[in-house]
């Protein structure tokens, strides 16, 4: 061989080594895969969805290395079935664990399994309560850190983190998957490092057009136990927010310190993501989740960094979910994916291959309603449950100012297994206006042309509501037999009493919902093909709304002492005036009434007089009330 012909052949060979790195440097698989769940973070939280930098400055770098997702969808708004399908790449219909007191198949393979049985070291340091190994989060990982101090309840990344890394360093030499969990950005939003709270809340917070739904927000006991109702203004609201985000910022910045101090950064598999979302009024329900099906409640962020930084700085705005993930890690492993595995790699999407699945297919069983995604456009079931009962058993109403205090509907919430509260609220004349905004018939959104998802399209569009109410059928009753051919017979049990404690912590209450999700869910393909219901018509809102703004920037002046006295009656006159020219003309006297009686309130709290019994009078004629 001459030596030109040696030299050519060397040539050819460095020439094929670097397109193995720069075209494939998905060549050889991750010896370290990071799953990071921060839970309720809502993407544009984040700096690298659009949030001031200086909120999650670590995040928003590792995405500069990362692929970044903009349209993935959690399939359930809350974590326990939404984390069961992060780690089973099941929808929650075919996973089954809905709720407490179930947990998963022993027939399903995890995405631990997959990795422990590939010769991974497998570890899970997680904040418990709805991510408890009880559920079966457990199966396949060697350790499994989920309990919290009852003492001090204290969870987050600062309890999590010291245990989580001990362990990262000590696997260094060895391949390793940790999944790590924490609870830093869930409400109460002000449990948190007070001088991060501190920092955060220097930051200008001033008003908003929405403040004054945080007044009748204040009236469900929900909202109470998660001190929502502490919060004036919703910019005072989501500085706590952000300071929960900056302190999970801060705990994945140590994470990814110690991945590079141990030299595993480079090839490593880092996905930060979140179970679910979390609604600022955006609907005008509550401030939180677990109830509806819109993408205030469901987008979550999704940042992926692939060994040799492949993709990097690529953002891909292709509907996908996080039943992907787990077929997304195994893929990037070169990794056999389990058989009954419902989602699909991601890594298609980078490397342009066509993507199998043209839709998205989720649940919320708080409301009993699915949802369905397909060609832009979202479909989302008529809900089992009535209104009145969805906002009995996940908000808590109580009677507002004024009211009687034990008129309506008396029941009870069970706080924990030792304390138990009685509410009471009228559901038939529904003073807070709950069956407004609480969904009750199917509903259709055209997702790029009303990202918000305020135009339900539901009457305007009924072929394109039928084709995808059948497709969501078709959807929940394959998954429903894949449950079916998964189930080993014991998926329902009893689970530690941490879970109760850390659920309580977190302002739920943690008594077990005793209605069998599997019976429920025989039914629904019936309920599902029930979608011409029509929906309550409210009244029009407009007007009374314009008012409560009005009314909320007096009582901030008044709670803050910057108003006078005699102005603040005057405004607060005025304002009495224009509840009752509301009522003139659209009725519900009830929802005034209580206004009224706020107003009285108010005026009481700033030392003046106002025209309260005439305003009574005016209340009573128009409930066909003799005058006093």
């Amino acid at each position: 061989m001459s030596r030109l012909t040696r030299l050519l052949l060397v040539l050819l060979l460095l020439a094929g080594a670097v397109w193995a790195v720069v075209e494939r440097p998905w060549a050889s698989p991750p010896r370290t895969v990071v799953l990071i769940s921060i839970d309720t973070l809502r993407p544009d939280r984040l700096g690298v969805y659009g949030n001031a930098p200086d909120v999650s400055p670590r995040i928003d770098a590792l995405a500069k290395d990362s692929v970044v997702f903009d349209q993935v969808l959690a399939l359930s708004p809350w974590t326990l079935p939404s984390h069961m399908t992060m780690l089973t790449g099941l929808d929650p219909v075919a996973h089954g664990v809905l709720r407490f007191g179930y947990k998963l198949s022993t027939r399903v393979t995890t995405l631990a399994e997959s990795l422990r049985a590939a010769g991974f070291r497998t570890a899970a340091f997680t904040d418990g309560g709805f991510v408890h190994h009880g559920f079966g989060f457990g199966q396949g990982f060697e350790i499994y850190r989920d309990a919290v101090n009852p003492e001090t309840m204290v969870n987050g990344f600062a309890r999590l983190l010291p245990e989580a890394l001990e362990w990262m360093h000590s696997t260094r030499h060895e391949d390793s998957f940790v999944f790590i969990h924490t609870f830093d950005v869930h409400s109460p939003y002000q449990v948190g490092d007070p001088e991060v709270l501190a920092r955060f809340r220097e930051r200008p917070a001033g008003p908003g057009p929405d403040d004054y739904l945080l007044h009748r927000f204040g009236f469900l006991h929900h909202q109470e136990q998660q001190r929502i109702s502490e919060y004036r203004r919703l910019s005072e609201l989501l500085r706590d927010y952000d300071a929960g985000v900056f302190e999970a910022d801060r705990g994945v910045g140590q994470i990814l310190d110690l991945l590079e101090e141990s030299g595993r950064l480079e090839d490593a598999l880092i996905i930060v993501t979140s179970d679910h979302g979390e609604s600022f009024g955006d609907h005008g329900v509550q401030v939180g989740h677990g109830v509806a099906l819109t993408d205030d409640q469901l987008r979550v962020p999704f940042i992926l960094r692939l060994p040799g930084r492949e993709g990097a700085g690529r953002r891909l705005d292709a509907l996908a979910d996080l039943s992907d993930l787990m077929p997304t890690v195994l893929e990037s492993m070169q990794l056999p994916v389990p058989p009954e595995v419902q989602g699909e790699s991601l890594l298609g999407l980078l490397r342009d291959r066509p993507r199998r699945r043209d839709s998205v297919f989720g649940l919320s069983q708080n409301t009993e309603a699915f949802f369905l995604v397909r060609d832009g456009y979202k479909f989302i079931s008529l809900p089992a449950l009535d209104p009145m009962m969805a906002a009995e058993r996940h908000l808590w109403p109580t009677n507002p100012t004024g009211f009687p205090e034990t008129a309506g509907k008396q029941y009870q919430i069970n706080l924990s297994d030792t304390e138990t509260i009685t509410l009471h609220y009228d559901e038939e004349r529904d003073p807070l206006g709950l069956r407004d905004v609480l969904p009750d018939s199917a509903q259709l959104y055209d997702r790029a042309n009303d990202p918000l998802e305020l135009d339900n399209l539901f009457e305007r569009e009924p072929q394109r509501l039928k084709e995808l109410a059948g497709r969501a059928m078709e959807t929940y009753s394959r998954s429903e037999r894949l449950r079916e051919s998964l189930d080993d017979g014991q998926t329902q049990g009893v689970v530690d009493v941490h879970i109760a404690q850390t659920i309580g912590a977190l302002g739920y209450t943690s008594a077990p919902d005793t209605q069998s999700a599997q019976d429920f869910f025989a039914n629904l393909p019936r309920r599902i093909k029930e979608q011409l219901k029509l929906p309550w018509d409210p009244p029009d809102m407009t007007e009374l709304d314009a008012i409560d703004r009005d009314v909320h920037l007096v009582r901030v002046a008044i709670a803050g002492g910057t108003i006078e006295p005699q102005a603040a009656g005057e405004q607060l006159q005025l304002l009495g005036s224009r509840y009752l020219s509301w009522l003139s003309h659209n009725g519900y006297p009830v929802r005034v009434a209580w206004r009224i009686a706020d107003l009285e309130e108010l005026a009481s709290v700033a030392g003046v007089q106002v025209d309260v019994e005439r305003w009574k009078g005016l209340l009573d004629a128009s409930m066909g009330k003799p005058p006093k």
